[in-house]
């Protein structure tokens, strides 16, 4: 209710940033609830401010969001656009984390459509950034993609070795429900 509150208050400043920030933050709200229209509607509305307000580091952020939102709903294609326009946008602005993001989502968005090399090139490309960074949460979010693509390509021995590697990671940085996810994947591997 904060978030959505947050929206009219600076709508009624009008103050558009402030709107479009608040946007994004209440579409994760939606999204994590399963209302995927309204969180795209408010990711689009974001967009829409970001470009008028020529904000790429805003653009950028809202279209991994709704590259991910486009990606729960099916819309593969839609979602493959926004990733890689996020894509193009975190290089240029020089951010390695929202490029990794953008790296990790084509990622998942590849080896949904079966274009398994692509999705292992994204994983292994985002590894690297994350690596960089010291980002250890994100090398086990892109482990986790890797050892996904790996899995579905029928790559299990390299799968497994993936996910392990992931699972120390996710265990060093204390996310249990991630803990809990890959743990799941390893069972159906082995």
């Amino acid at each position: 209710a904060s978030a959505r509150a947050a929206v009219a208050m600076f709508a009624q400043l009008g103050d558009w940033l402030g709107e479009a920030n608040a946007s994004v933050v209440l579409a994760e709200t939606k999204r994590q609830t399963a209302a995927y229209p309204a969180a795209a509607l408010l990711l689009e509305r974001a967009l829409s401010t970001y470009t008028e307000l020529h904000d790429r580091f805003g653009q950028a952020t809202a279209l991994i969001s709704l590259a991910l939102v486009r990606r729960l709903t099916g819309e593969f294609s839609s979602a493959a656009d926004a990733a890689q326009r996020a894509l193009r946008l975190s290089r240029e602005l020089g951010k390695p984390r929202e490029h990794a993001q953008a790296l990790v989502l084509l990622g998942d968005l590849r080896r949904d459509t079966g274009d398994f090399p692509a999705a292992v090139a994204a994983a292994e490309q985002a590894l690297g950034l994350y690596r960089d960074t010291g980002d250890r949460a994100g090398q086990a979010r892109a482990l986790w993609t890797l050892g996904a693509a790996q899995r579905a390509a029928g790559n299990y021995a390299a799968a497994t070795t993936t996910l392990t590697r992931g699972l120390d990671l996710w265990r060093s940085v204390g996310h249990s429900y991630c803990q809990a996810s890959t743990l799941l994947y390893l069972g159906a591997l082995r």
